[in-house]
């Protein structure tokens, strides 16, 4: 498969210390690729990789312009840029270049001399094959967008935005709910130390509101999001909120005017709202919202009571919603969790997640900080459940890691409130990590009136049946049944990730775990990357945290967006595309919905695929999964690699 028009191959073959001149026979293996077709020579060195030995190969590739260089030594993942830069200084385009990998695949892993011989004059034929094979590509450089789109105004995105603008980046922040805070700022006070959760958030709700780089977007939806790392083109769809900030005050005139009245989402489901609204008291921006689709005017209903009643005149019911285009350069997603309720367990009024108790304890929540679940008396007894499902079992299957202090916290605040309840917890594990977490939990629970009912591995809570006043609590333990009464039922449900980002997951071709949270490039060493260049994650959209760690990942992933992006540095692009061939393309565009960039596009005037290069990230998706065999990917072009699988195996 090599053409006669070949330039010569020259191979450089690396000693790498003792560590190949040991294991390998290198004369006998230099001798050998001497040998092989269109090499010129063969050079040894002792560690190619060293300052001195990339001295070296860079006049050795000055002094021979137009050779194919072949570099026998280590992984090209360790070294491979290394080389490739080597070629570049010596102008030679570093897409000549093949590395034969004879270290990690066949020294370190093939013991007898000569079958580790035979092993490494194959790999450097095939590498020799593929060499000749190979064309130049031309690399090119592009603006980039410096500025930063950031999904979900909870803690990390809040966070990662301020960071973002501190730094002169203009940002997008995107919430979906009418305010900003997250589930965060529906807490009344923050564990270990119990301090005022609000004082600590309002001051960054704040500083990002009124801060000149951030646009705030609330009620809104990235609906598309195309192109690539430096270039994205984000298409965000705005609801009609019918209230122009500016000039509404947040007096609450127009809910008082409402007719309409259903439960308040924003609260658990606890208390009522009016179809014009705010989600909670403080919330921010301190601005009402419409609900068109509980508004009277939605059946055909000519009602403009609110419209009437505002003072300000802030209020307008012709108001349309917007599609709004704005071009960023990296994205940070921290859409945070959600602790759902499902299944029977959501229709028994007796039964309540934490989320829902932190509401009704809050003297600022929807009950005035009664706990009156469903309008019922106070309970006399209360069940704390740890590590709940969603449909009221346990323990589920993962560790949502803020629990134990969650209900600790619960603990302390219901025996000040209900000091003659009874107070029972249902515990298979505890999780404390972090400062002071472990005594604020151990105390807490060790506290008079608070019994502790311990379930070990194989045993659960197999459900929850509602009889009379009170819930009873099934729990197997081996072949025994128990059960545990309680009047009020406080689930820790497990965290899962946030509804939408299904939704938001598919249009940026990113990966989603078992429990809807985002798939992260490295779990230990990079959390805060995505697998798609320029797209990070930050909070509880990557796993269950706490707002320490919430805040602190966000962090992160600001900073690798600031030192990515950097004003007026440009961005290499990818030469090594892909290629539509017209003649060949079938019109399937099986390659259209393959491409995780959104790359490539079907033109209907050449009735063929054809690839955006800007977009293109190399990843050969569509050229192996096109039938027709129209698109080839250049650097892996299928007659580079057959070339090299065949010399592999005559070698």
């Amino acid at each position: 498969m090599s053409r006669p028009d070949a330039a010569p191959v020259r191979v450089y073959l690396c000693e790498c210390g003792p560590i190949l001149r040991e294991a390998l026979d290198l004369a006998a293996l230099g001798h050998a690729l001497a040998g092989a077709p269109g090499v010129e020579a063969v050079e040894r060195q002792a560690t190619l990789c060293s300052p001195e030995g990339q001295a070296w190969l860079g006049r050795e590739l000055a002094a021979h312009p137009g050779c194919r260089p072949v570099v026998v030594a280590c992984s090209p993942r360790e070294h491979g840029r290394t080389f490739m830069d080597v070629c570049r200084r010596a102008g030679t385009n570093p897409y000549l270049l093949a590395i034969a990998n004879v270290r990690e695949q066949c020294a370190w892993v093939t013991r007898e001399p000569a079958r580790a011989l035979e092993k490494a004059i194959a790999l450097g034929r095939a590498a020799i094959a593929r060499a000749r094979l190979q064309q130049e590509l031309e690399e090119q450089e592009i603006d980039c967008c410096p500025d930063a789109l950031v999904l979900g105004a909870g803690v990390a995105g809040l966070t990662a935005a301020l960071l973002l603008a501190r730094a002169d980046r203009r940002v997008v922040l995107v919430e979906r709910a009418p305010a900003i805070g997250g589930r965060t700022v529906l807490l009344s006070e923050l564990f270990p130390h119990l301090e005022c959760a609000s004082c600590a958030l309002v001051p960054l709700m704040d500083e990002v509101l009124h801060h000149p780089n951030i646009e705030v977007l609330t009620s809104s939806q990235v609906e598309r999001v195309l192109g690539s790392f430096g270039n994205f083109q984000v298409g965000i769809r705005r609801r009609a909120r019918f209230v122009d900030p500016a000039a509404c005050y947040g007096c609450g005139t127009c809910h008082a005017a409402c007719p309409v009245e259903g439960p308040n989402e924003h609260q658990q489901g606890l208390g009522r709202r009016k179809a014009i609204y705010l989600p909670y008291a403080g919330a921010l921006p301190n601005v009402s919202t419409l609900d068109a689709e509980r508004c009277l005017r939605r059946t055909g209903q000519a009602c403009d009571a609110c419209q009437k009643a505002c003072p300000f005149g802030a209020i307008d019911l012709q108001a349309q919603e917007a599609v709004l285009e704005r071009r960023v350069g990296g994205i940070v997603v921290a859409t945070g969790a959600d602790t759902p309720l499902r299944g029977a367990a959501a229709r028994m009024p007796r039964v309540i997640t934490a989320a829902a108790l932190e509401r009704m304890l809050d003297p600022a929540g929807p009950t005035g900080g009664e706990l009156r679940p469903a309008g019922l008396p106070p309970p006399r007894s209360v069940a704390l459940v740890h590590c709940a499902t969603a449909d009221g079992r346990a323990p589920a299957p993962t560790c949502s890691k803020v629990c134990c202090q969650a209900l600790a916290k619960y603990a302390h605040a219901l025996r000040a409130r209900l000091p003659d309840a009874k107070l029972t917890r249902l515990v298979w594990d505890e999780c404390a990590g972090g400062k002071g977490a472990r005594e604020f939990v151990r105390d807490a629970f060790r506290a008079p009136g608070v019994e502790s009912v311990r379930l070990l591995p194989g045993e659960r809570l197999e459900g929850l049946e509602e009889r009379g006043d009170s819930v009873w609590l099934k729990l197997r333990r081996g072949r025994r049944l128990e059960v545990v009464q309680a009047e009020l039922v406080v689930l820790a449900t497990a965290m899962e990730g946030a509804s939408q980002v299904e939704a938001l997951a598919g249009r940026m071709r990113l990966g989603l775990d078992p429990a809807g949270f985002v798939v992260e490039e490295n779990d230990r060493l990079a959390s805060y990357r995505t697998r798609v260049e320029g797209i990070f994650v930050a909070g509880c959209a990557q796993g269950p945290k706490d707002v320490q760690e919430s805040s602190a990942q966000a962090a992160g992933a600001s900073g690798a967006l600031l030192s990515a992006l950097v004003p007026g540095r440009k961005l290499k692009l990818e030469p090594a595309v892909a290629r539509v061939d017209p003649a060949l393309c079938g019109g399937c565009r099986a390659c259209v919905g393959a491409c995780p960039f959104q790359a490539v596009r079907y033109d209907q005037e050449r009735r063929a695929a054809q690839v955006t290069e800007v977009l293109c990230r190399g990843c050969g998706t569509c050229a192996a999964g096109c039938p027709a065999g129209a698109i080839q990917a250049l650097h892996f072009t299928a007659e580079q690699l057959g070339g090299e699988i065949s010399a592999l195996l005559e070698g």
